[in-house]
Formats: structure tokens, C-alpha cells, sequence
């Protein structure tokens, strides 16, 4: 058990500095918190299937209660670059175009096949579009 104790001035400090440690990894997961709020794929009560598309990659598709929303949440658990391709075949929606819940960027299926680079550590949610 870690029994130290935490300086709560110097905390605030280290806040301010905006590309300390503490900072960034503090605006990282706001981002993350207000987009897990916003999407109904997220809910508690809704379906969530995990998925085995590599041992690089922990992912799961998640739906809302009522199952008009889903959400596609990734994270890459290795310290390396790693590649991913999804078959759609393996997921409960038919769509070609997917947009990243944190980031915005948006990606477009091709031939069946979703492929993703992601980054160490890379966390990606991705949301199906409509009509795509």
C-alpha cells in the first residue's frame, strides 16, 4: 500500500504546467471521461462482447440498452506501434465508416476489412456512422 502523502499545492502547480506529466495525462483522461458520458454505447446495462482480434490489442464492442448505438473501444497494451486489421464480418454492425470518439479522425472500411495503426498504449473508441 502506498502510504505517502500528496503535497495538494504542488499538485496544482504541476497542473498549470502545461506539458508536465500530470497535465497532459489529466487533459487525457477528462477527454476520455466526457466522451464515455456523451455515448449511450457506454451504458452500464447495455451488451459487451470482448473481442480476440490480436494480443496487442484489448477490444470491445459495446451496445446501448436499446441497441441503436455501439461503440468499438480499443487500446493497444504493448509499448509498440502495432497494426490491426478487423474483420466487420466479426461485429454486430454492417459499416464502412468509423469515427473515433476521442480524436474525431475517421476511418473507411475497404473490402471488408477495418485496419488500424495504433500507436503504444493508443486507446481508440470507435462509433459507426451512418450510412457508411
Amino acid at each position: 500500500m502506498n502510504s505517502g502523502f500528496i503535497n495538494a499545492r504542488a499538485v496544482a502547480e504541476e497542473m498549470k504546467i502545461t506539458g508536465s506529466k500530470l497535465s497532459v495525462l489529466s487533459r487525457r483522461s477528462s477527454r476520455l471521461a466526457l466522451a464515455r458520458t456523451r455515448h449511450r454505447g457506454f451504458h452500464p446495462n447495455g451488451p459487451h462482447h470482448v473481442l480476440n482480434l490480436s494480443p496487442d490489442v484489448f477490444a470491445v464492442f459495446r451496445s446501448s440498452p436499446e441497441g441503436d448505438q455501439h461503440v468499438l473501444a480499443m487500446t493497444n497494451v504493448t509499448r509498440r506501434s502495432t497494426r490491426l486489421r478487423i474483420p466487420l464480418e466479426r461485429l454486430a454492425v454492417v459499416a464502412t465508416r468509423w469515427q473515433n470518439l476521442i480524436g474525431e479522425r475517421e476511418w473507411a472500411a475497404k473490402d471488408g476489412i477495418l485496419e488500424i495503426t495504433f500507436e503504444p498504449y493508443d486507446i481508440i473508441w470507435l462509433q459507426p456512422l451512418q450510412g457508411g
